[in-house]
């Protein structure tokens, strides 16, 4: 596969192959004598390590990973990200998100929502929910699809705004773990409650880089539909304020990409 792909990139004349975070492309790329970058908070051979690392002969296959990972001019690591020591060519580089703009004032007047109301943004990458979640004095839920017969909970479609201006415009944010809503959350600033994922071998990373950056704090499931959820949400309030977030991880790749670094 190595080097029928290698052969298919020399035909098609690439300059260059970025991989997130496909191995077989790097490994192709190097064959192929062109340029490649890999780019992603984590990578398959940690992952298949943790969940297959146990099985007959799998020591060979995840050498073979690791060589096509070191095969590239260089690996990626925008923040926050596994550790990857084994990697030899990785590179830090900042977080990777795009930023909304603060329209609190105007979603306010929208959503009639009282001076001293709390509006926490609930998203959880396409799992939705809505009755669950637990009725709280003072907090006003923004969530894809507002349950019947609530009136604690607004939908977005109310607001006709994009996700990043609502995230931005948020008291905090009720998710689940996983890159971009971390990394959104902290380059705005926004507490979060997160969905615990305990068993995901990048979850550990990507909670400690988060609670370095904004009060956050992991929930299970049933906490969503519990009166306790208040006292979570109000220790994230009382905490320590956000830290300042650069998100130029990007541009930092796409110099990379182009050679200029």
């Amino acid at each position: 596969r190595v080097a029928e792909v290698a052969g298919w990139l020399r035909a098609q004349r690439f300059d260059a192959v970025l991989a997130d975070a496909a191995y077989l492309p790097l490994a192709s790329a190097r064959r192929a004598g062109i340029r490649a970058i890999g780019l992603c908070s984590l990578n398959w051979r940690d992952i298949a390590a943790d969940y297959l690392g146990g099985l007959p002969d799998m020591d060979v296959v995840l050498a073979q990973v690791a060589a096509a990972y070191g095969a590239a001019d260089a690996f990626l690591r925008p923040q926050p990200a596994m550790p990857m020591p084994w990697l030899s060519n990785a590179v830090e580089i900042p977080p990777i998100a795009a930023t909304g703009r603060a329209r609190r004032a105007a979603i306010a007047r929208q959503l009639d929502l009282a001076a001293d109301e709390c509006l926490v943004l609930a998203g959880f990458g396409g799992i939705v929910y809505r009755a669950s979640l637990a009725r709280i004095d003072g907090v006003r839920w923004l969530v894809p699809e507002a349950a019947p017969g609530r009136a604690d909970q607004s939908s977005f479609a109310e607001l006709d705004l994009p996700f990043l201006d609502l995230l931005a415009s948020c008291d905090a944010l009720v998710t689940k773990v996983g890159y971009g809503g971390f990394v959104e959350a902290a380059a705005h600033g926004v507490p979060v409650a997160y969905l615990d994922r305990p068993d995901w071998p990048e979850t550990p990373h990507l909670a400690a880089w988060l609670r370095r950056q904004v009060p956050a704090c992991a929930i299970d499931e049933a906490l969503l539909a519990s009166p306790l959820l208040a006292d979570r949400l109000r220790a994230l309030w009382t905490a320590l304020p956000a830290r300042r977030l650069p998100t130029d991880g990007a541009e930092v790749a796409a110099a990379w990409l182009t050679g200029e670094v």
